[in-house]
């Protein structure tokens, strides 16, 4: 009789921590999804798209552009992100603070527009070194 009620609580036991661990691993599945477009409503390819910890400022997820300019960033735990986009040539873009509950499977990002940037080089000076070898050396 012991024998099948330690059997009993171990099978409890471990039907509890696989439920436990189920509704872990549940709560990573929201999606964000958003489109980047420049100006002129064109979209800018391989722009990344990264969520970041407002409170550590660090990378959490994140994604490259597509040639649509479309972005998926897959897995994200539920809590307040800032989504930040960038692409060379275009000044950055970081939203509000956006918040994934639980709830959410897939959480839609308004289309984000880059601007090109301004910046100009006053010069660009390039330096090149030529290598001796031993056959110019004796010539």
């Amino acid at each position: 009789m012991k024998t099948n009620k330690k059997q009993s609580i171990r099978i409890l036991a471990v039907t509890a921590i696989l439920f436990f661990s189920a509704s872990i691993f549940a709560k990573a599945n929201t999606t964000i999804k958003g489109r980047v477009l420049d100006n002129f409503n064109h979209p800018v390819e391989y722009a990344t798209a990264t969520i970041i910890s407002p409170e550590t400022m660090t990378i959490v997820e994140g994604d490259m552009c597509d040639y649509n300019g479309d972005f998926v960033i897959e897995n994200v735990q539920p809590g307040e992100y800032i989504l930040s986009v960038r692409q060379v040539g275009f000044d950055k873009n970081e939203t509000r603070k956006i918040v994934v509950s639980e709830n959410n499977e897939v959480f839609e990002v308004n289309t984000v527009v880059l601007n090109e940037t301004n910046i100009l080089l006053d010069e660009l000076e390039v330096i090149a070194k030529l290598q001796n070898s031993e056959n110019q050396k004796h010539s």
